[in-house]
């Protein structure tokens, strides 16, 4: 019944309650039933904006699972993260062993250069997010 009408005030808020309450807790929500998560991260542009890197708006949302998982497991959240959002949510699945060795790949280099967010899958009402970039991430 109610529309707002074009302005950058609204795109501004509305890039606000997405940043705030959207994707964080939908990708925690969707991916707590996956089995042998260890660690779970989103990445790419929506964190750098997360993080207040200026840019376009973000296009998907890029999520790191990192852990033994089943593959058909992840993309089933991935697919319904995207239809609760309507975004893309591209998952790229990782091992322990590469999230620890943090060398390798320049993909492996460019997570550890850009922003980061941490989501934790317990639950989507108890569920944090910690923002880390290269210069505040702290040991894994």
């Amino acid at each position: 019944m109610v529309k707002a009408g074009p302005s950058p005030l609204t795109i501004m808020l509305a890039n606000l309650l997405l940043m705030s309450y959207g994707p964080r807790f939908v990708i925690a929500e969707e991916f707590a039933g996956v089995k042998g998560i260890e660690r779970l991260f989103i990445f790419g542009s929506w964190a750098a904006r997360y993080e207040g890197v200026e840019g376009f708006p973000p296009q998907d949302i890029d999520v790191l699972v990192i852990g033994n998982v089943d593959y058909s497991e992840v993309t089933n959240a991935s697919i319904a993260a995207s239809k609760k959002l309507q975004i893309d949510v591209n998952p790229s699945i990782q091992s322990h062993t590469w999230w620890k060795n943090k060398t390798g790949s320049g993909f492996r280099k460019e997570i550890d250069r850009r922003p980061i967010v941490e989501i934790e899958v317990r639950g989507a009402k108890q569920t944090t997010a910690k923002t880390t970039s290269a210069r505040k991430r702290r040991a894994p």
